[in-house]
């Protein structure tokens, strides 16, 4: 349980970083280095990529220090409520993702790499949350 448990805590600080850098990229202005995919910046410069005024990617980052929190605990001292919020607080993130994505493909027609980074870690997340709660 404690090998998945860091599992955990390694795909947290991957979606921290990754939020991270959009959240940045989005409250500077500056253009996100896309790689792969040609549709970074379509993808943020969308009206879909704010809520209320406020970048998603801020919403992200908070999702992943939650998650990191959550996995601390769990770290810490096991016990199966945390786990059930770990695995509730997953598949919020999974629907959102789930989502943002569609917008991203049927919608803006654009991919952003960094975002496809976030939805499999947060499918990560999940899956590993199932794993943890079968095993525990």
């Amino acid at each position: 349980m404690k090998t998945l448990t860091w599992f955990l805590i390694a795909i947290s600080f991957i979606g921290i970083a990754d939020s991270s850098y959009l959240s940045h990229a989005a409250l500077t202005g500056t253009p996100l280095n896309c790689g792969i995919f040609d549709g970074c910046n379509t993808v943020a410069a969308s009206p879909y990529s704010k809520v209320f005024g406020i970048p998603l990617a801020l919403f992200g980052l908070a999702f992943y220090l939650v998650a990191l929190a959550l996995a601390a605990i769990l770290l810490t001292s096991p016990r199966q409520v945390v786990a059930k919020m770990m695995f509730g607080w997953s598949i919020l993130g999974v629907l959102f993702s789930a989502y943002f994505m569609y917008l991203q493909y049927f919608i803006i027609e654009a991919i952003c790499l960094y975002c496809l980074i976030s939805a499999v870690a947060t499918l990560l997340l999940l899956f590993s949350y199932i794993f943890l709660r079968k095993t525990s």
